[in-house]
């Protein structure tokens, strides 16, 4: 039994169905034949023939210790290998993607020999560093092989190198020839530089017998993070339809080699990679992305959450391939060629948007808390300490204040009351800045037409306490409001909440202007509740001082004097009414190249003021 077979193909090009099994079974071997398989150094030819049944088999035409192929039949069917060279071969290629040289079996490679194409020249080397004679005659006879059969693609490839990776061209067969399994390729998407390392290229047929291709199919692998540990994720890449030849380095997907920049890419993409391993875990970050997403938020980064709460139809994780877990000294092991494949994107979740995404590395940023905004609040002093000394010890108290059920009454509730604008919601923004701690924020209107409001509610409060997010549960009034007989909608929200808080474990605020209106049974439930009055004023010019000096970029204009303050503070208007004129005036100066002035926002002002004089006429008209 020879070493090497080619199998002859049938007219189509294509190997006959059933052959590979018929060619192991070939001759019925003893034993003892059995063991010298692979050891004759010869070139068997096998042809498909016809028995009297009709059915496919395959004869062996002949034998020969020299390469010659057959002029008048297609030699692209099969190659098969049996024991001696095969495990010359793992030595040297090691497993291709689409060819396994560990097996018991013969391997069959199916032509064009791509494996053999891109390792001739290390194939030749070992030929030519061997002291086996024996491994020595079996190599150059598969030589002989491969530079008879793949004469062709090995005389294209050399000439299309010879000009250069820049002038480097293919035409649409032959692309194959570029890309060897194991090679980075270079993507660019949207402006995103990718890179991957290719595993197999396979070309794509309209129909099943056709020679024409209309596409070619490249298999790549990045590295991704799946919440827990590290692994390889399949990237399927398409490489469509072109005429004539064209740039390898103008391809949608091409080797890096070929990059005029490839240097700058490593550099860039292995610093990306060292970066998405530094954001790996539960992180709190900002998202600055100005020019595609427009998105300008904190974020949470948490791919085990985002795998169970969004609709997320991404590459899956390939759990085959080697892995390697978060807290593991693999990590501390990684290669720059890995960090190089890092996979470029995140998974999290948008505090502002309040929306499950992927967010590009480049643009995750260190977040930048403001620490002295809480002290900033136009609050009472003794409600900002005790607001401030009760999140600071939260989850440090004495376990002697536990409920006598494990798991109850660990939370720790606020409820902040009063008219809009005096502060509430900027109560819980600053002391999350403060307490360096994210804010996860909510409203009625992102709860109330859920199917299952308690499940929604119950998940957010979830995710909250796992991220250490302060919540915001902004104009709470639909789950505050007195139960009675006539509404049995709303009784069922006030029971909900009643039901999620008994457990929660994180801290939350709750805010509305109906305090007469809030069930005794949610009251029982605060420890803390703060009436905010109508702002007097000198809150309405410490609000206006802080706004004008932060707007003209932290510091205090010379036109801003106490003539100026007397004047605005006597307008009776909230905070919130003064955070909108200010960023109006802001608008207005940038919009025309300057400084904010004060003429700015008394025209704001007044335009304001003329409003609120039309819409009351309109109204009692």
């Amino acid at each position: 039994m020879s070493d090497i077979g080619s199998v002859d193909s049938d007219s189509s090009g294509t190997l006959p169905s059933g052959s590979r099994n018929q060619i192991d079974e070939l001759d019925n071997p003893t034993t003892e034949e059995f063991n010298s398989f692979g050891r004759d150094c010869e070139l068997h030819i096998y042809e498909r023939r016809y028995d009297t049944r009709g059915e496919a088999v395959m004869l062996r035409i002949g034998a020969t210790s020299k390469v010659r192929l057959p002029q008048n039949k297609s030699h692209r069917a099969a190659l098969v290998l049996k024991r001696i060279i095969k495990e010359v071969l793992h030595e040297i290629i090691g497993n291709h993607a689409d060819v396994r040289f560990d097996t018991e079996s013969p391997t069959t490679i199916d032509e064009p020999a791509e494996c053999l194409f891109h390792h001739r020249k290390k194939i030749r080397s070992y030929t030519d560093n061997s002291d086996d004679s024996l491994i020595r005659d079996h190599l150059r006879l598969l030589l002989q092989y491969v530079e008879k059969s793949l004469c062709l693609e090995i005389r294209y490839h050399e000439e299309a190198l010879e000009k250069g990776p820049q002038e480097c061209s293919t035409d649409l067969h032959n692309l194959w020839i570029f890309f060897k399994p194991g090679d980075l390729i270079y993507e660019n998407i949207n402006g995103t530089e990718i890179v991957s390392r290719l595993q197999s290229i396979h070309p794509e047929y309209d129909d099943i017998g056709s020679k024409e291709i209309t596409s070619w199919n490249i298999c790549s692998e990045r590295i991704q993070y799946t919440g827990s540990e590290f692994g390889y994720t399949e990237r399927d890449i398409e490489v469509d339809k072109f005429h004539g030849r064209k740039l390898v380095r103008k391809l949608s997907a091409f080797p890096l080699e070929f990059h005029p920049e490839k240097d700058r890419i490593k550099n860039q993409l292995i610093q990306r990679g060292r970066k998405y391993m530094s954001l790996r875990g539960i992180k709190h970050c900002f998202y600055n992305d100005r020019e595609k997403s427009k998105r300008r938020e904190g974020i949470m980064l948490d791919r085990k959450a985002f795998m169970l709460n969004a609709h997320f139809c991404g590459d899956s994780l390939n759990l085959s391939k080697s892995t390697f877990r978060d807290d593991s000294d693999s990590l501390l092991k990684l290669t720059d060629s890995e960090y190089l494949i890092f996979e470029n994107k995140l998974c999290g979740y948008g505090l502002i948007s309040k929306d499950w995404s992927m967010f590009d590395v480049l643009h995750i940023q260190e977040v930048k808390y403001e620490e002295d905004s809480f002290d900033r609040l136009v609050i009472a002093d003794d409600n900002r300490k005790l607001i401030s000394a009760l999140v600071a010890s939260h989850g440090n108290e004495l376990d002697d204040f536990d409920d006598h059920i494990t798991g109850k009454g660990r939370g720790l509730v606020f409820l902040l009351h009063g008219p809009p604008g005096v502060g509430k919601t900027f109560t819980a923004e600053s002391i999350a800045e403060s307490s360096r701690r994210p804010l996860f924020s909510m409203n009625s209107g992102d709860l109330v037409g859920f199917q299952n409001v308690e499940l929604k509610l119950s998940m957010a409060l979830s995710l909250a306490t796992t991220w250490r997010a302060i919540v915001l549960l902004d104009e709470a009034d639909v789950f505050l409001q007195a139960r009675d007989f006539a509404s049995i909608d709303r009784n069922s929200l006030v029971s909900v909440l009643l039901r999620v808080l008994e457990y929660f474990e994180g801290i939350i605020f709750l805010t509305t202007n109906r305090v007469r209106a809030i069930d005794t049974a949610v009251l029982s439930r605060v420890h803390l509740a703060i009436t905010y009055p109508q702002l007097q004023t000198n809150a309405r010019c410490q609000l206006w001082k802080d706004w004008i000096t932060k707007v003209c970029s932290n510091n205090a204009p010379s036109w801003l004097d106490q003539e100026c303050l007397d004047r605005l503070s006597s307008k009776e208007i909230n905070g919130r009414d003064i955070k909108n004129v200010m960023r109006t005036a802001y608008i207005l100066a940038r919009h025309e190249r300057r400084d904010v002035m004060a003429s700015d926002i008394y025209k704001v002002l007044e335009m304001k003021a003329q409003f609120a004089v039309d819409f009351s006429e309109t109204v009692l008209s």
